[in-house]
């Protein structure tokens, strides 16, 4: 895996983490395969920034 690869997958782990704080609901409602696809999609279509590796 590379190191672009791990950082976005930490990146997507700290989302779906967030996300199961918000309510019981969301934490079933937004799962890692959903928040998954919905990230490649986002990126698919040129909609998320460009991640830039952090220099700590």
């Amino acid at each position: 895996m590379t190191e672009t690869a791990r950082t976005a997958r930490q990146a997507l782990i700290m989302r779906f983490e967030r996300v199961q704080t918000w309510s019981g609901r969301k934490a079933r409602l937004f799962t890692p395969a959903h928040i998954t696809t919905a990230y490649e999609r986002l990126k698919a279509t040129g909609l998320l920034p460009r991640m830039v590796p952090s220099s700590v």
